[in-house]
C-alpha cells in the first residue's frame, strides 16, 4: 500500500476532517494541517488558544484536537504550524525545509497538497514526481486581488504534473484558461461529500434564533449574493409573514444593510460562528439558501448535507453538479431576487418536497455514489497512478 501525505490548511479542515474519517480506513494517510502564525482559526478548528511550536506538532499533544479522537486517526496528524507572516522570509524557507525532510524521511510516495505553493518555495517542486494538486478554485474568484495568488498558480500550473478537480462544470474552461494540453498532465476527477464532522457537536438553541427559520451561512463577501437573498426576503414575506432568515458569518458587508437591519423576520450574527452554533443552526432550519453570483464548488452545501438539509441554489459554477435541481433542491437563474423567492416560497412549508430532498441526501451521500467512501475508492485508484 502506498504511503500518502495529506497536506492542507485549516481554510479546509472541515473537508478535510470529514474526508480522512473514512479515508484512513482505506489508506496509509498522514494528515499535515497548516497554520499560520495570524490564522489559528477556521473551518473545523480554533486552535487559537493551543500551545504550538514552530513546525511540527503531533495531534495527540494538542488537546483540543481529542475531539476529533473517535473519527481519525491522531497518530497519523500533525499541524504544522508557521511562524513567518511571509513567504518571502528566510523564517519560512527554513520550516518548509523541515516538513520538507519530514516527507522525504517518512517514505511517502504519494504528495497530496491543496492549496498552490509559493513560488518562493522550492520544496514542493523538488517532489514534483510525488505530487498532486486539488485545485478547489479553478478559477480564482472576481474579487480576488491578491497579484501573489496569480504567479503561484501560473508557477504551479507549469511544474504539477497532476490535478485533481471537483467538479465538472469548470474542467474546459479550466484547460482553456490555463492552457494544460500538454500530454504529460493528469487532470482527475473526484468531488466532495458531506461534512460529516459536524455531527460530533450537540449544543443548546442560541437566544437569537427564531423558529421557523431559513439559513445562509459563511463569509460574507461578494461573490455570495446576500443582497439579492435580502431583496428576495422581502417578496417572500409578503406572502409568509411567518419566516425568518438567518445569515450568520463573518466578513465586512459590501453593500448598504441599513434598511434590513430593522426588519423583524432577519437576524444577522456577522461574526465567526464556532461549530457547536452552527451545527444547531443548520440541523433546525428548514433549509439553506446559496445565491451565489459566482461559485467553484461550496462548502455550505456539504456542511448542509450534513444534516439532510436541502438547498435553494444559483446556477454558478460547480452548484447545479452540487444541489441537482428537484433532487437536492431547488436551482435558479443567478442574480435574481426574484427567482430565489420563488424557490423559497415554494419550499416554505412545503414538507413533502422538503422530505424528499432529504431523503435523497441521505441516500445518495451517506451510503450511495457520493459518500466518502465512492470517494475514498475513486482516490486510491487516482494515488495509484502517481
Amino acid at each position: 500500500m502506498k504511503k500518502i501525505v495529506y497536506i492542507s490548511t485549516i481554510a479546509y479542515s472541515d473537508v478535510d476532517i470529514s474526508f480522512l474519517s473514512v479515508a484512513q480506513k482505506k489508506l496509509d494517510i498522514t494528515y499535515i494541517i497548516t497554520v499560520g502564525i495570524d490564522g489559528k482559526q477556521g473551518c473545523a478548528l480554533d486552535l487559537r488558544e493551543s500551545r504550538l511550536v514552530p513546525g511540527l506538532n503531533p495531534a495527540t499533544e494538542i488537546p483540543y484536537m481529542s475531539r476529533y479522537k473517535g473519527i481519525i486517526d491522531l497518530h497519523k496528524v500533525y499541524v504544522f504550524y508557521k511562524t513567518s507572516r511571509h513567504a518571502y522570509q528566510f523564517k519560512s524557507l527554513l520550516q518548509e525545509r523541515f516538513l520538507y525532510r519530514f516527507i522525504k524521511k517518512g517514505g511517502f510516495s504519494v504528495v497530496h497538497i491543496t492549496s498552490f505553493p509559493s513560488l518562493l518555495n522550492p520544496f514542493y517542486f523538488l517532489l514534483r514526481r510525488h505530487l498532486i494538486l486539488t485545485v478547489h478554485d479553478p478559477l480564482p474568484h472576481f474579487d480576488n486581488n491578491y497579484r501573489m495568488d496569480k504567479y503561484n498558480r501560473l508557477v504551479a500550473f507549469k511544474y504539477i504534473r497532476n490535478f485533481i478537480l471537483l467538479n465538472e462544470a469548470q474542467r474546459s474552461t479550466f484547460i482553456d484558461y490555463y492552457h494544460l494540453t500538454n500530454k504529460n498532465i493528469s487532470i482527475f476527477s473526484s468531488s466532495l461529500s458531506s461534512y460529516t464532522y459536524l455531527n460530533i457537536y450537540t449544543s443548546k438553541r442560541p437566544a437569537y434564533v427564531k423558529h421557523p427559520y431559513i439559513l445562509f451561512f459563511g463569509n460574507i463577501t461578494p461573490y455570495k449574493g446576500v443582497e439579492y437573498l435580502l431583496q428576495a426576503m422581502d417578496i417572500v414575506h409578503e406572502t409568509y409573514p411567518t419566516v425568518n432568515l438567518i445569515i450568520a458569518g463573518g466578513g465586512k458587508f459590501y453593500f448598504d444593510i441599513s434598511d434590513y437591519l430593522a426588519k423583524s423576520y432577519l437576524t444577522i450574527q456577522n461574526r465567526f460562528i464556532p461549530d457547536d452554533e452552527l451545527s444547531y443552526l443548520i440541523k433546525n432550519c428548514l433549509f439553506t439558501v446559496v445565491p451565489y453570483v459566482e461559485a467553484t464548488q461550496s462548502g455550505v452545501v456539504m456542511s448542509s448535507y450534513a444534516f439532510f438539509k436541502p438547498c435553494v441554489a444559483t446556477n454558478v459554477g460547480g452548484l447545479p453538479e452540487m444541489v441537482i435541481d428537484n433532487k437536492y433542491g431547488i436551482v435558479v437563474e443567478k442574480s435574481s431576487s426574484r427567482a430565489l423567492a420563488s424557490a423559497i416560497s415554494e419550499l416554505y412549508g412545503n414538507n413533502q418536497k422538503l422530505t424528499f430532498y432529504s431523503e435523497k441526501i441521505k441516500e445518495d451521500y451517506f451510503g450511495g455514489e457520493k459518500s466518502w467512501d465512492r470517494i475514498s475508492d475513486n482516490l486510491k485508484m487516482i494515488y495509484n497512478q502517481i
